[in-house]
């Protein structure tokens, strides 16, 4: 029976293996117009935090995971390049205002770090691509010497593999990449490298502000939530919007807007998180009072919320 090779390229469980450059283009091409598809459905939702939810869980880079795993980087940086270009126009649906290169970087970066968790995939490339090749070397070798009974094959390095540890060492100049890296451990010490380039090219505020959004791996738990209104986890669209974008230190006003204490705003809105002036004062006091309130409320039924007590001035 005469077997017959294909003459442009042969794919394998959904992923490229073998062809010309145009092959694995067309492919990823592919791949990327139907995830980029989607992404543009979000905005019918009209619900921000479901459409984050979607975008950061099932829109990510995690679409495209077992292709980073299993093709070279080199041969899809095109194609990673627009894939990441949607995704970072996906997000400025969601928030309504278009973002700096600075806010894109720091929102390609895990919640721990203060980002938004959205991989950017040409970063994520060459680590997903090497730690899958050490992880799959010593079967490559066996299946290898399996199928050429009396020729035995000794492999050291997959196809692709240099490129994608010389990449890596590109991205990490000061780190020594170990022997049989994760991709785990080669992702954890992108987003530091990463962490630490955004930190020092910032301005004395956002160095404070992204000090308290790496202070604790807990203070971004709320953008992991899901958005289920009958567990009280479900915000409004505006309040949502507003959040997103104080998280990325997207200013909210021009220099002209003043306070109710007639103190002028500064852009990003910071004054008035902490304003004793006004209404609302009172209104994040009350509102964490009703926090704690219902916290007490799970482990002992009787407490009691206190009764406001309203004088009567014509008394």
């Amino acid at each position: 029976m005469e077997l017959r090779r294909p003459s442009d390229g042969l794919d394998l469980l959904g992923s490229p293996i073998w062809g010309s450059d145009n092959f694995f283009d067309s492919y990823f091409a592919s791949k990327v117009d139907r995830t980029r598809r989607l992404q543009e459905l979000l905005c019918s939702l009209e619900d921000p935090q479901c459409e984050f939810h979607l975008l950061r869980s099932c829109l990510n880079v995690c679409k495209v995971t077992h292709l980073l795993r299993t093709v070279p980087p080199n041969r899809a940086t095109h194609q990673l390049h627009t894939f990441d270009v949607g995704l970072r126009q996906a997000l400025e649906k969601i928030i309504r205002c278009s973002i700096s290169d600075r806010t894109w970087s720091q929102a390609t970066l895990p919640s721990r770090f203060g980002g938004l968790g959205l991989r950017c995939s040409v970063r994520t490339a060459p680590a997903a691509f090497l730690a899958s090749c050490c992880s799959s070397l010593s079967i490559v070798t066996v299946l290898l010497n399996r199928f050429n009974e009396g020729n035995r094959v000794s492999t050291t390095c997959i196809p692709g593999e240099a490129e994608a540890h010389n990449c890596l060492q590109h991205l990490l100049p000061d780190w020594s990449i170990p022997d049989s890296p994760s991709q785990h451990s080669l992702q954890d010490a992108l987003d530091h490298h990463q962490f630490h380039l955004l930190f020092n090219a910032s301005s004395i505020r956002d160095h404070a502000h992204l000090n308290s959004l790496h202070s604790s791996k807990f203070t971004g738990a709320w953008l992991q939530a899901i958005p289920n209104p009958n567990l009280g986890l479900s915000l409004i669209a505006s309040e949502f919007i507003c959040a997103l974008r104080y998280w990325l230190s997207i200013p909210f006003f021009d220099s002209s807007r003043r306070c109710s204490c007639n103190l002028t705003l500064d852009p990003h809105g910071d004054h008035l998180l902490g304003c004793g002036h006004g209404p609302l004062h009172i209104h994040h006091h009350d509102a964490l009072c009703h926090i704690v309130f219902q916290a007490l409320l799970q482990d002992n039924s009787q407490v009691k919320w206190e009764q406001h007590f309203f004088s009567n001035s014509a008394a």
